[in-house]
């Protein structure tokens, strides 16, 4: 089912994550919806989710490493993203995170740690979140590893 304008109801791309925030918007691949994935997943392998790479980071560099190797990572458009509160943003980064982690994705940084108390910001919180999880630092700080 569409909306008049188009767009895809929120029963045909999935359960939404904040208001008018549709989840294929958190991470992923550019350029294909949630539902366009999925069934294309489904239809290839009969599963729904896959283990990928994903790529943390600080903004913009994170997204454009994801990019260059088509890897998912989280992004909302700033249209969305400004609009929502720090703990609604807070809990969409946590959902990407956590899916993540449920797939079993390989993660990638783009910006190396050496240090964890040298990072700030949002980067530092989903370090911190996945070090809670149980991921720590290669020897390179180029990677969480289980």
């Amino acid at each position: 089912m569409r909306n008049l304008n188009g767009t895809p109801t929120a029963t045909e791309e999935g359960v939404l994550a904040f208001g008018s925030l549709p989840l294929w918007f958190i991470g992923g691949n550019a350029g294909a919806t949630q539902a366009e994935a999925s069934t294309k997943l489904f239809g290839e392998t009969g599963q729904v989710a896959k283990t990928g790479t994903s790529v943390l980071g600080k903004y913009p560099d994170y997204i454009n490493l994801a990019s260059e190797l088509g890897a998912k990572r989280f992004n909302v458009p700033a249209s969305i993203w400004n609009k929502m509160t720090p703990v609604q943003q807070w809990a969409a980064n946590q959902k990407f995170l956590d899916r993540m982690i449920m797939r079993g994705d390989k993660i990638i940084l783009s910006n190396p740690v050496l240090d964890v108390n040298k990072v700030s910001g949002a980067f530092r919180l989903e370090l911190d979140y996945l070090i809670g999880k149980g991921y720590r630092l290669n020897s390179t700080g180029t990677q969480l590893i289980k």
